[in-house]
């Protein structure tokens, strides 16, 4: 906060107030950061003081860009630093205007006052500042609040803050290219493992299939392999009784009985 601002006289007490400038260094941005987190001023002066309180004002205040006018504490319109003192720096215009009232000045200015809405993204507002013309490019941005009270932003700060929202950007930018590279890894092997899953299940199917097989396989072979013993006796039990009807065919011995 800066310290209120005051004319010396005690006559425009009532009329003169001021609100103090927030720390841009205190300021977290965001890319969706509006008007409103910006630093701003609030300084008000009544347009019947005479115009050498803005001077004094613009004096006691160096980083001060501008002063809002006001009629019965109604918002007129609003003076720069800039343009008051390109005005005055003029022949005789500070012996005319500097114990006159302030809306006579004022009158002689005819400049069109930018105003925006505090809740106007920075970017935005950026955006629209720069498409002014070149003479009034770099003056105060007026922003309504939505209480309908005014304040200024100066441009510089909008600039800057501009400059830190892009940075942000960057890096977010940066950011989720290395998420996409991740991700995009991350999927390379989440196929290759849904792949080698596939296989591992066609492999364990194939398996199954040749232990069921086998198995078939196994029952006649164990089968044939159990009685081939007593097979090869009883045939050639055969083969033996016939030999012995070869030798005694028609009539049978008592050998071929017992056989």
């Amino acid at each position: 906060m800066l310290p209120e601002i005051l004319p010396q006289q005690s006559r425009l007490e009532s009329m003169l107030a001021m609100d103090g400038v927030t720390n841009a260094s205190e300021s977290k941005l965001r890319l969706k950061s509006t008007l409103q987190e910006l630093p701003f001023w609030q300084v008000h002066i009544e347009v019947e003081c005479p115009g050498n309180d803005l001077a004094m004002l613009f004096k006691q205040e160096p980083l001060l860009p501008g002063i809002i006018l006001n009629n019965n504490q109604q918002y007129v319109g609003m003076i720069s630093r800039r343009k008051f003192f390109q005005y005055m720096s003029q022949t005789y215009s500070l012996a005319l205007f500097s114990t006159r009232p302030i809306k006579t000045l004022y009158k002689f200015f005819q400049q069109e006052i930018l105003i925006l809405s505090e809740d106007m993204l920075i970017v935005n507002a950026t955006q629209v500042t720069l498409q002014q013309p070149p003479e009034i490019a770099y003056e105060p941005i007026l922003v309504k609040t939505t209480s309908e009270k005014y304040k200024l932003v100066d441009f510089h700060q909008l600039l800057l803050a501009y400059s830190q929202i892009h940075a942000l950007t960057l890096v977010e930018l940066q950011q989720v290219e290395e998420q996409s590279r991740v991700a995009k890894a991350g999927f390379r092997n989440l196929q290759q493992n849904y792949t080698q899953l596939i296989q591992n299940e066609k492999m364990a199917a194939l398996g199954q299939l040749v232990a069921g097989i086998a198995h078939e396989i196994n029952n006649p072979v164990n089968f044939i392999s159990g009685n081939i013993v007593h097979a090869i006796e009883y045939s050639q039990n055969l083969l033996n009784l016939i030999r012995l009807y070869q030798q005694c065919y028609p009539e049978p011995k008592a050998e071929i009985k017992t056989a």
